[in-house]
């Protein structure tokens, strides 16, 4: 399968020194996030919720080193975790479909109930575009690693400590806009190269 890695400097992957656009960057260049733009803020924010996230799930989070801005969210993501007994197979591992060549790092892959699912972390609210990272996600995943369907969620943990759980469901249209969407992408970028 060759190796998979992160290259922080362009915000991409690469598969055995092969440049791999990532799941966000086809989703920002193909112009499905509009004109906006996080703070630099919203961004660190972020960061540090998914990073505290990541120790709770794999228990080493120091409680008492939490910012309090961000405590409230982590402990939305403890309480999502105990209300649907929810216990991560994969933890921010990178996977890439070699078939789309596209690449991501889904924040966590587990079974919700008996579904293998995967769920994305969210600090601000639904937006449309999350179908598609999820269907993208959901291609990779089970290219990779998973045999069959997945359910798609996006959790929006809040500031008041509570948590909305967004499900997905199974669209063959969301997966078929996804495929879409990463070869148009790819199209449009080797039009600009000749």
């Amino acid at each position: 399968m060759g190796l998979l890695t992160f290259d922080q400097t362009v915000h991409g992957y690469k598969h055995d020194g092969e440049f791999i656009p990532s799941v966000t960057q086809v989703i920002r260049e193909m112009g499905l996030l509009g004109d906006f733009v996080p703070e630099q803020f919203y961004l660190d924010r972020g960061t540090a919720v998914h990073l505290a996230c990541e120790y709770l799930d794999r228990n080493c989070l120091d409680w008492d080193s939490v910012d309090e801005l961000i405590k409230p969210r982590v402990e939305a993501y403890q309480k999502f975790k105990e209300d649907y007994k929810f216990i991560p197979t994969m933890i921010e591992e990178p996977v890439h479909s070699h078939a789309l060549n596209v690449a991501c790092t889904p924040d966590r892959v587990g079974c919700l109930g008996v579904l293998s699912s995967v769920i994305e972390l969210k600090n601000g609210g639904r937006q449309k575009w999350h179908r598609l990272q999820l269907s993208i996600q959901e291609i990779c995943i089970i290219e990779e690693t998973y045999p069959g369907p997945m359910t798609r969620y996006s959790l929006e943990l809040k500031a008041d400590g509570t948590y909305k759980l967004h499900r997905y469901k199974e669209d063959e249209l969301d997966r078929k806009a996804a495929e879409s969407l990463v070869t148009l992408y790819h199209w449009i970028k080797e039009g600009k190269r000749k």
